[in-house]
């Protein structure tokens, strides 16, 4: 999968520029299109293992990816975990408790993703840097990469399609200006 293939209504939230961190929720939708590059990258990883002359390649692309979805993407998490979902579950009105059914499974989708991370981070360990790997643990390594993509894709364009223009309408600048604050601090910005 590549980058044209994403629908562009994922996009939808997203300028024309990098947003800050006064744009929270632009700013996730951004760190999704990080994250659905990582996998695609990911992706052709699989496809340049299976030839001795391209590993350089394939892992600097492995480890680039597994790198950001380790340290960016869980920063991500918390950043809807910890700052978004919270201030969404407050509301106790009719229009919200809809809503709590998809931040539910969004957060179990966190779960099974850092697990199909972690099995994917343990193989990456095991797999041989200057020649080929067994061919079944290269099967192994595009199942796993095939697993985030499945998890990932329909997970992004929910929290994009439904959850973030929710919170845009819903949310009062003041709140959106705290997880902004908040994602700033993750990252040790303040």
């Amino acid at each position: 999968m590549n980058l044209q293939t994403v629908p562009t209504n994922i996009r939808a939230l997203q300028p024309n520029f990098v947003p800050n961190f006064d744009q929270p929720l632009q700013l996730l939708v951004h760190c999704h299109e990080k994250i659905i590059w990582q996998l695609n990258n990911l992706s052709i990883a699989g496809e340049l293992l299976l030839s001795e002359e391209k590993l350089i390649e394939a892992f600097f692309l492995i480890d680039r990816a597994a790198a950001h979805l380790k340290n960016a993407g869980a920063k991500h998490t918390e950043d809807e975990e910890n700052s978004l979902f919270p201030r969404l579950r407050k509301r106790k009105n009719s229009e919200v408790v809809e809503i709590f059914t998809a931040i539910d499974e969004l957060e179990a989708e966190h779960k099974e993703a850092q697990q199909i991370e972690l099995e994917l981070n343990k193989l990456i360990t095991f797999l041989p840097r200057r020649v080929l790997a067994a061919k079944e643990k290269i099967e192994k390594f595009n199942e796993i990469v095939a697993r985030l993509n499945k998890l990932y894709l329909p997970h992004i364009k929910l929290e994009n399609d439904v959850v973030f223009p929710f919170a845009a309408k819903i949310l009062p600048e003041s709140e959106l200006s705290e997880i902004g604050f908040e994602m700033k601090q993750r990252r040790f910005l303040v």
